[in-house]
């Protein structure tokens, strides 16, 4: 699991092309890509564009992760791409990656990547006048894709489009936390490693309760694309069994990862399985960006569930990736209990409204902001059974 691995496979020909730096504060072009085959030929520039300027938080912003949603996502009739691209000096600088949904009679400017993305943003070169170009960027989406709302979920405090939201005012939805662990880059070497140490005899330890062992790492193949289905359905059983509502998990969600891990347009997705003597108890995805390693879906068989065979698969895998140099672990919000124990540090995630018409509004502050919060409040707060049973309800919908 080499941080080496974990680059996004770029065409040498998109690197080699035009390497120079436009100057700053020539005139900048934007354009609006909505037809799937404008996006295709984005790839080898989106990919140039992302090894210079990417940032490894934006791991769901890379081409190729986009290109796994646009086969199993956009075929939905009610949405469209609406992607944004700035070129200066005839040079990709900026994609900003939006589709347009149609919503109860709204049109809703959102990011591409729901549900699989769990972070969005614009990838943007690192040039002085950035803040210029978002704004710009912004007045040319309301001009080009009119809309009633725009809908930014899951922005990070620190995304590059962070203070543009703030500047224009947006409202808050859905705060919470996105835990994580860093290298300890700053500690005394010793004392790191003798950390280290305890860390893998605790581990070891739990182990052993497992019988005969092992955890096996696959990528971009079959065995791959096989690991992340069984992590899926797994989870599926996980969150009926303790009454969860999910509108994510379903066929797209469990083909998406599929392809993403099978080596076709590689975007950093890879599994782990850890085996209890030979057969199979729990497993993961996870996805690779630069100096980041994101663990996206989690699942492990309830028959060994006193065990934490899901804590165990997760500890290790944190581990491997420091070790592999990796400089960050990211567990995804929310900042559950459990991934408060095994991180050291958080940061701010939240969704957030701009509304554009008297529609938007209306929708935002009624259903966004009333609505939808007291829905999630009601499911709380029924009985385990009921519960238990509109999960089941909805995995069914979905499989269908």
């Amino acid at each position: 699991m080499s941080r080496a691995a974990a680059a996004v496979r770029i065409d040498e020909t998109a690197l080699a092309r035009d390497e120079r730096r436009a100057s700053p504060g020539s005139a900048v072009n934007f354009e609006l890509i909505t037809a799937r085959k404008d996006f295709d030929r984005l790839g080898p520039e989106w990919d140039a564009l992302f090894v210079r300027a990417g940032l490894d938080h934006q791991v769901f912003q890379t081409f190729n992760w986009t290109w796994h949603w646009c086969n199993h996502y956009l075929s939905n009739t009610d949405n469209e791409l609406s992607i944004v691209t700035a070129r200066r000096d005839g040079r990709l600088i900026m994609v900003w990656p939006l589709i347009t949904e149609h919503t109860a009679g709204l049109r809703i400017l959102t990011w591409m990547g729901e549900p699989v993305s769990q972070y969005g943003d614009v990838v943007i070169d690192d040039i002085p006048d950035a803040t210029d170009v978002l704004r710009a960027a912004w007045s040319f989406a309301k001009a080009s894709a009119p809309a009633d709302l725009v809908w930014l979920q899951r922005v990070r405090e620190d995304a590059r489009i962070a203070p543009l939201i703030r500047e224009l005012g947006g409202t808050a939805f859905n705060e919470r936390i996105a835990p994580y662990q860093i290298a300890d880059a700053v500690a005394d070497a010793e004392e790191s490693t003798a950390r280290a140490r305890k860390k893998r005899r605790a581990l070891a330890k739990r182990r052993n309760k497992l019988g005969e062992s092992a955890f096996i790492h696959e990528s971009d193949s079959d065995a791959a694309r096989q690991a992340a289905l069984q992590a899926i359905v797994w989870k599926s059983q996980q969150l009926r069994e303790r009454g969860i509502v999910s509108t994510a998990i379903d066929h797209r969600f469990s083909a998406f990862f599929a392809d993403a891990t099978s080596g076709e347009h590689p975007c950093g997705c890879r599994t782990v399985l850890l085996t209890s003597d030979g057969a199979p108890i729990a497993g993961g995805i996870f996805v690779a960006c630069k100096e980041r390693m994101v663990a996206h879906v989690i699942g492990y068989t309830t028959g060994f569930e006193k065990a934490s065979p899901g804590i165990l698969l997760l500890e290790h895998t944190m581990l491997e990736a420091l070790d592999d140099g990796f400089n960050c672990v990211d567990l995804l919000p929310p900042g559950d209990a459990y991934k408060a124990r095994l991180t050291s540090a958080s940061i701010n995630v939240a969704d957030w409204a701009i509304p554009l018409s008297l529609k938007g509004r209306a929708y935002a502050h009624g259903y966004l902001g009333v609505v939808r919060p007291g829905m999630k409040s009601a499911i709380a707060l029924m009985p385990d059974i009921a519960r238990k049973r509109l999960a089941q309800f909805f995995l069914d919908r979905k499989s269908d």
